[in-house]
């Protein structure tokens, strides 16, 4: 048997919320940044497994990461697009309001099985995994260290945007601003 046949692909589908009433559902598996080609500032990505086994993946937004923030590895999420509200400014686009849903209870418990085998097996998961109190995966270190940095930020240098705060903190600490220098980034910050 070859490897290399169509029922074998692996896929990451976009989820489009293009009419009010769409849906989509899964075990929430990772939460990442990406540069957003159209605004060109970071933006979460998360990827879910639906029930069916596919990969979802969908694009963050201010009130959906403020929602999913709330949500750990592991968890049984739905995304639904309940309304659409007029643009604030003449000529945009209307608002698509998504609604997040989860519960602390509603895992995926394979998920988290297997997650643990591999952490035992000396995998990678060892920041994602429950620690006896939660029960459940916690997000990625590097986003808790990038909200820490944009909000000093913020504070500090009166800035908003993605963009600015990058390239000010970038300056201000001699740093790229890359995930693996948001550890030492957060600490100069502080100072």
């Amino acid at each position: 048997m070859s490897i290399f046949s169509d029922d074998n692909k692996i896929t990451g589908n976009w989820v489009k919320f293009t009419v009010v009433g769409d849906k989509c559902e899964g075990t929430l598996l990772e939460v990442r940044q990406a540069i957003n080609k159209l605004s060109g500032l970071n933006q979460n990505i998360y990827e879910l497994k639906s029930p069916e086994g596919d990969i979802l993946l969908v694009g963050g937004k201010p009130a959906i990461d403020a929602q999913m923030k709330h949500v750990k590895l592991g968890q049984i999420v739905g995304l639904e697009f309940i309304r659409e509200d007029a643009p604030k400014v003449t000529g945009h686009n209307p608002t698509k309001i998504i609604q997040v849903y989860a519960n602390k209870d509603v895992v995926d418990q394979d998920y988290l099985n297997a997650k643990e085998a591999e952490t035992a097996l000396g995998g990678t998961a060892v920041d994602n995994m429950p620690s006896e109190e939660e029960g459940i995966p916690d997000f990625s270190k590097e986003a808790e260290l990038l909200e820490k940095i944009r909000t000093i930020a913020k504070a500090k240098y009166g800035l908003e945007t993605e963009t600015d705060i990058s390239k000010k903190v970038m300056e201000e600490t001699k740093l790229a601003f890359i995930e693996d220098n948001f550890a030492a980034i957060l600490e100069q910050l502080e100072k």
